[in-house]
C-alpha cells in the first residue's frame, strides 16, 4: 500500500474502524502479519470452507439418528456458489455464520441463560453485523421466531429476545452515526437503498452463472452442474 511504485494509495483507502462489510478485510489483515497477502487470502477462504465443515457438523449433530444426517455433506458443493465465485466473501461468510448463531440461540434456550449466554449472543451479533448487515436483519427475524417457538418461560423468551434487541440497537446505532458522519463530510443525509425481489427466472439465471461461465445464460453447462452436484 506504501510501495510509490505502485502508488496504491492514490486508488484505495485504508479505514482500520469497526464496522459492516469489514470482517474479511480485518481477518485477512491478521493474515498478513504472519504470510504475505496472497497466502492470506487465501487463508481467509480456507476459514470460510472450515465454517461450513462446522455447519455440517453442527447440523448433523442436531439431527436424531436415522434422519439422513449424511445428506448434510451437500452442504459443501453449495458452498461454491455464484456469490463465491462473484468473490463477495463477506455475504458469503454470512450464511454459514447466521446458522451457527441460530444453533447457539437455540442451546442457550435448551438451558438457564448465563453471563457467558449473553457474551456469547452479543459476539454472534457483532460478527454478523461486521460481516454483513442484512444478514443481521435476517437473523433478528428468525431469532425472534425461534424464541417464540422455544422459549417455554417468560424469563427464557425475555433472555432471547435480548439478542434481537441488540442486533436492532447496533443497526440503528450504525445509521445514525453513518448519517451524522455524512454530513459532517458534506454529503448528503444517508438514505436507506430501495429495495426490489427479483423475478424467479433471474434468480435461477443468477444461480445458474457458475455453470455458464459465470454469464446470465438460459442454458448452463449441465455436465459441470452435474459433477458439482456429484463432488
Amino acid at each position: 500500500y506504501t510501495d510509490s511504485a505502485l502508488n496504491l494509495a492514490a486508488n484505495y483507502e485504508l479505514r482500520g474502524q469497526l464496522g459492516p462489510y469489514r470482517a474479511t478485510y480485518f481477518l485477512q489483515r491478521l493474515f498478513e502479519a504472519v504470510v504475505g497477502p496472497l497466502l492470506a487470502a487465501k487463508l481467509v477462504v480456507s476459514v470460510y470452507l472450515l465454517l461450513m465443515g462446522w455447519l455440517v457438523l453442527r447440523v448433523q449433530r442436531a439431527l436424531a439418528p436415522g434422519n439422513m444426517a449424511w445428506a448434510t455433506i451437500l452442504l459443501l458443493p453449495i458452498s461454491f456458489n455464484a456469490v463465491y465465485f462473484f468473490g463477495f466473501l463477506n455475504f458469503t461468510f454470512s450464511v454459514p455464520l447466521l446458522v451457527l448463531a441460530l444453533f447457539g440461540l437455540r442451546d442457550a434456550l435448551a438451558r438457564s441463560f448465563s453471563g457467558t449466554s449473553y457474551l456469547r449472543q452479543a459476539l454472534w451479533v457483532l460478527v454478523l453485523f461486521m460481516v454483513h448487515p442484512y444478514t443481521l436483519l435476517v437473523y433478528i427475524v428468525l431469532a425472534g421466531v425461534t424464541v417464540l417457538l422455544l422459549a417455554d418461560s417468560a424469563q427464557r423468551m425475555a433472555a432471547g429476545i435480548s439478542s434481537c434487541v441488540m442486533g436492532i440497537a447496533l443497526i440503528l446505532a450504525w445509521l445514525v452515526w453513518s448519517g451524522s458522519a455524512d454530513g459532517a463530510a458534506g454529503r448528503s443525509s444517508f438514505a436507506l437503498p430501495a429495495m426490489a425481489w427479483w423475478p424467479p427466472e433471474l434468480n435461477r439465471q443468477f444461480l445458474a452463472m457458475q455453470f455458464a461461465g459465470m454469464r446470465i445464460s438460459s442454458n448452463p453447462n449441465l455436465v459441470a452442474a452435474l459433477l458439482w452436484g456429484l463432488a
